[in-house]
């Protein structure tokens, strides 16, 4: 019990130090009666990180040291418990085969991936945007947005890239 006490008065004068080199730096004084009076809410402040520094040191070294519970099972464990070697035909069957199948899946040059992506941009994205923003003009009232949500629709619906026609002429022709 001396022992505690005697570490945490070391502790608190370490703290102490400390505190008044804090206050030195943030009041630009000693720290003595008359500055702590005229800077008591800095002082009080103070006060409490050293208490809170010194609790937290205290409660630490008080605390039984446990180590932490183990991990817990993973699935492939649980596999592996289940089926010996179940883990290794995993590893060296089941995952090299998959890989195989999706690249055969996969386009075989990096051209025919970017003809297939603007094919389904034109056929499936381009139509379904078209249709939601015709969906949303219809919904929303007569205003400036339904006159934007409207231009928008034609332009998507607009192949060769020029302006829709507004008011019965072409502006670009």
């Amino acid at each position: 019990m001396y022992e505690d006490l005697e570490e945490l008065a070391k502790r608190a004068a370490f703290v102490a130090r400390i505190l008044r080199i804090l206050y030195r730096g943030v009041a630009g004084e000693e720290l003595n009666l008359e500055s702590g009076i005229r800077h008591r809410p800095l002082l009080s402040l103070g006060i409490a990180t050293g208490i809170g520094a010194l609790a937290g040191w205290w409660l630490s070294d008080r605390a039984s040291h446990r180590w932490p519970p183990p991990p817990e099972p993973t699935p492939l464990d649980y596999l592996d418990e289940i089926i010996p070697g179940g883990l290794d035909r995993v590893r060296n069957e089941i995952i090299p085969g998959g890989v195989e199948r999706v690249r055969g899946a996969l386009p075989a040059s990096r051209e025919e991936a970017v003809s297939n992506a603007r094919a389904w941009l034109d056929t499936v994205l381009e139509p379904k945007i078209k249709e939601g923003l015709e969906s949303v003009a219809e919904n929303v009232p007569e205003d400036r947005v339904r006159t934007f949500l409207r231009d928008a629709a034609r332009r998507l619906g607009n192949d060769d890239g020029q302006q829709p026609e507004e008011n019965g002429h072409n502006p670009d022709a």
